[in-house]
């Protein structure tokens, strides 16, 4: 149950995360914007 929890609360903050590294990468090179 711990490790489902943690999964859980992690998951969110790592989209988070790659969301904003994605938009800080498109904004510095909009020629190629990065693809999962």
């Amino acid at each position: 149950m711990t490790i489902t929890l943690r999964l859980t609360i992690a998951d969110p903050v790592a989209g988070v995360a790659y969301s904003l590294q994605a938009r800080r990468t498109c904004r510095s090179s909009r020629a190629s914007p990065p693809k999962a």
